[in-house]
């Protein structure tokens, strides 16, 4: 059975496709201050731990993303294999972080990508991470 947990449900293929229009939540700075933040993805979690963030950085990252970062696109993102799909927003920013491997705080270019919950209430971070090699 498939389940969405984000607000936005419309144009669901059960693929990973790219939304157009985004982003979709266009009102994420004004909920946020009264919304609960939720990991919602394993890698997300090991990623967050390893830039040693929590619940009010995650927000502070979601409120930086929106106002100062660049807007990538917006897609639906399977969550885990158990068919739990969110229509999520994507960014990537600029703030500074721990780098283990430099053993310093460094600028460096992140990438989120979140959904605001169905209930409004919260919003669930799918990914929160500096680039990847590929």
């Amino acid at each position: 059975m498939v389940v969405i947990v984000s607000s936005h449900k419309e144009g669901f293929t059960r693929r990973p496709d790219k939304i157009t229009g985004g982003p979709i939540y266009s009102d994420v700075l004004e909920r946020i201050e009264n919304c609960s933040i939720s990991v919602v993805t394993e890698q997300c979690r090991k990623d967050v731990r390893a830039l040693q963030k929590d619940e009010n950085d995650i927000k502070e990252s979601v409120i930086r993303a929106v106002r100062f970062g660049r807007f990538i696109g917006s897609e639906w993102c399977q969550i885990n294999r158990n068919e739990v799909w969110a229509a999520c927003d994507a960014y990537s920013f600029y703030e500074t972080a721990w780098i283990e491997a430099a053993h310093k705080e460094m600028e460096c270019e992140l990438y989120i990508k979140f959904c605001i919950g169905v209930t409004g209430n919260m919003v669930l971070t799918v990914s929160l991470h500096t680039p990847r090699q590929r």
